[in-house]
């Protein structure tokens, strides 16, 4: 079709004139113009083409329909499907990129439905729509699209697409299905995707496998591993404009806030991590919103929610609804440094019913912990009893770790300490701070014990209730916490002025 010369312009001076005017061609002619208006956007958009592949290849995708509908499948139909299919996955990618994650799921499966299904693009295509399909809490969806990734590789005999579907499927499993993963199988996994895509010299494969294996290790409560990992995807990941650098520099600050890095560091790090996040509006808000939980930890509660707030905000904006969530966990964390119990509570009942909803196990357990802790704080101690029971019932015994159990067991031991019960309630301490030990994390190992020292207080133990206390502030200026140091200092100094109150009277 010859060019149309510029200044050649044609409009119907009314929608209906439109409309009447196409619904009086046959579906033959339907078919040609389709085809032929598609082909001449692509001629007179030479310049910036992929800026109207969206357009073009809903032009084509009509055109294959039409023509299908007269003619069946043919040569021209698989020409139409495989142009149309092409376009709209890039238009796809790019709405991903952009952080539009509804548009993704619509493109990509537009493009999915266009073409057989031992059509060699198909495995990819349907790893990126369960990728966009998990944002938006679509996980049924989102683990059969995986599913269906690795079946069709596997089918074809492509093992570098079925490498890429497992690590993805695997990837969806540690995230969304702890308690289903047996972690030390997908810990060899990863290392065996992570070696193949080295001696490969593939560098997008690599990242998705260092990503894989941070999870993993994040799973594990490893969370200097997973920093190590994370460290390693992000430098591979620079190098190929990955777009899941979009999880993976957050989850870096978070392992580093949560580990023992000290915050100084956390902060420096993260800070340059952000400038590498800059011109993608979702990567720097979730950056920002890791920051804010670092922020707190050094006491700026303000700045530190804030940030977090800019994070639901942009998530929320673009209908990120997991970011959304996932945020919502960061303003809890920072409420309870703020020792804000009522906010604390209303963040986690904001994650509490998400998680309920839609089914995530691991969510379920941390809100119903969180939100035990906030009523306990505020005097409702029934209502705290309720929670804990919850959680306890939906732990999974050795899928959910640590760094889930150390808290449930405090939990319970203030609640039984509370009730009277202070043998008990000094098992579960200490338990709880065995367990915390088993994160590499000084922040949560200090929590545990300014919980044992208020359980033996509770139970008329000033002696170990002190040295629990002085054991939390080391463990607290190790990590520079700097709310922890301030409160551990504060602590000790009450137990002094009482001692002494004491023994004056």
């Amino acid at each position: 079709m010859a060019p149309v010369r510029d200044g050649d312009r044609f409009a119907f001076r009314h929608l209906v004139i439109r409309d009447v005017a196409y619904e009086t061609l046959t579906k033959e002619d339907r078919a040609d113009l389709h085809e032929r208006v598609g082909d001449w956007i692509e001629l007179t958009a030479a310049s910036g083409a992929s800026t109207y592949d969206e357009i073009v290849g809903y032009h084509l995708e009509q055109a294959y329909r039409y023509h299908v509908a007269l003619h069946a499948f043919d040569d021209q139909a698989r020409r139409l499907a495989g142009r149309a299919c092409s376009l709209l996955a890039e238009a796809g990618r790019r709405a991903y990129r952009r952080g539009d994650v509804p548009a993704t799921i619509a493109l990509l499966a537009r493009a999915l439905d266009l073409i057989e299904k031992d059509e060699p693009r198909r495995p990819a295509l349907l790893v990126d729509l369960g990728r966009a399909a998990m944002g938006v809490f679509r996980l049924h969806e989102a683990e059969a699209a995986f599913t269906e990734a690795v079946e069709a590789a596997a089918t074809a005999g492509d093992e570098g697409a079925e490498l890429i579907a497992q690590v993805a499927l695997l990837s969806y499993r540690v995230v969304i299905e702890p308690e289903a993963v047996d972690f030390d199988a997908a810990l060899e996994q990863a290392r065996i995707a992570l070696d193949r895509y080295t001696r490969a010299g593939d560098d997008l494969g690599f990242a998705r496998a260092c990503r894989l294996l941070g999870w993993v290790h994040i799973r594990r409560c490893e969370l200097g591993l997973a920093a190590t990992a994370l460290e390693q995807g992000i430098e591979a990941g620079r190098r190929i404009g990955d777009v899941l650098l979009r999880i993976d520099l957050p989850n870096l600050v978070v392992a580093l806030a949560r580990g023992a890095a000290p915050t100084s560091y956390a902060l420096a790090r993260g800070l340059e991590l952000l400038e590498l996040a800059r011109g993608d509006r979702l990567t720097e808000a979730s950056v920002e919103s890791a920051l804010g939980v670092v922020h707190a930890l050094r006491g700026e509660f303000e700045h530190g929610r804030a940030l977090v707030h800019r994070a639901i905000f942009v998530h929320e904006e673009l209908g990120h609804l997991m970011g959304v969530e996932v945020h919502q966990h960061g303003l809890g964390y920072i409420e309870a440094l703020a020792r804000n119990w009522p906010a604390h509570e209303s963040a986690w009942q904001h994650v509490h019913q998400a998680s309920v909803a839609i089914g995530r196990r691991d969510w379920i357990v941390e809100s119903a912990v969180e939100l035990g802790e906030s009523l306990y704080r505020i005097g409702r101690v029934h209502e705290a009893g309720r929670f804990a029971a919850i959680a306890a019932e939906q732990a999974v015994p050795h899928h959910h770790g640590p760094d889930t159990q150390a808290p449930l067991l405090r939990l319970q031991a203030k609640l039984r300490a509370h009730d009277g019960a202070h043998e008990e309630a000094d098992r579960l301490g200490r338990e709880a701070l065995a367990a915390s030990f088993g994160v590499d994390s000084p922040w949560l190992q200090a929590d545990t014990l300014m919980d044992l020292a208020e359980v033996l207080e509770l139970a008329g133990r000033p002696d170990e209730a002190r040295e629990a206390v002085k054991r939390a502030l080391q463990l607290y200026e190790q990590k520079e916490h700097l709310v922890g140091v301030e409160r551990a200092r504060a602590a000790l100094a009450s137990r002094v002025s009482s001692q002494a109150n004491k023994d004056s009277a």
